[in-house]
């Protein structure tokens, strides 16, 4: 089962996604409500641009995300191969995820 926002129009390598619950402003990730596609060897780069990067931003952004349930929140690497979504969909207590990483042709 996939979970999260995943990006319907894109060529990827990698998909991480879940749907959190998101209440007080706070969020917690349910360990059954998460998913990862595509090939575990060599992802680190892109699971550390998710716990190091998306994560924290994220996290200063959740207020406006808290406070407009139907806002959507995007953000991507400087490099522009990771890619990351965040919207609460109008659901009032949990906050769907979806962040990958490009193909690349080489």
């Amino acid at each position: 089962m996939r979970f999260g926002l995943y990006p319907e129009n894109e060529k990827i390598s990698r998909y991480w996604g879940a749907r959190v619950i998101f209440t007080n402003q706070r969020i917690d990730i349910p360990y059954d409500k998460k998913s990862f596609e595509g090939e575990p060897i060599g992802s680190e780069d892109f699971i550390q641009w998710i716990n190091k990067e998306f994560f924290p931003v994220l996290e200063h952004n959740k207020s406006s995300l808290y406070h407009d349930q139907s806002k959507h929140f995007y953000h991507s690497s400087e490099d522009d191969r990771f890619y990351g979504h965040a919207c609460c969909n109008s659901s009032h207590g949990y906050l769907y995820i979806g962040c990958w990483e490009l193909k690349t042709n080489y």
